[in-house]
């Protein structure tokens, strides 16, 4: 290796070195949006489970109405009432 070679392995090493400086200094700033965006994923997915009971409480109380529709309706057709809602 000539002075040549070793003069530009030097000015090659030293900006990797520089350069490694600048990247490792984004460190700790990636760490505190790393456990941000865990806390915000976290907290979406609790709401997302609870919006997801909700809507299986909401289902199932549809289908308890829909079922208990036609006995509800039974004691209508005889007063002549119409047994399907008209919303004209």
């Amino acid at each position: 290796m000539d002075d040549r070679d070793f003069h530009d392995a030097r000015i090659r090493i030293t900006r990797w070195i520089e350069e490694g400086a600048g990247v490792l200094g984004t460190v700790p700033g990636l760490l505190t949006e790393q456990e941000r965006l865990r806390g915000r994923l976290e907290a979406t997915e609790r709401a997302s489970n609870r919006l997801l009971q909700e809507v299986n409480e909401l289902r199932g109380l549809g289908r308890v109405l829909n079922e208990a529709l036609p006995r509800l309706r039974a004691p209508l057709a005889p007063q002549g009432l119409p047994a399907e809602p008209s919303y004209s």
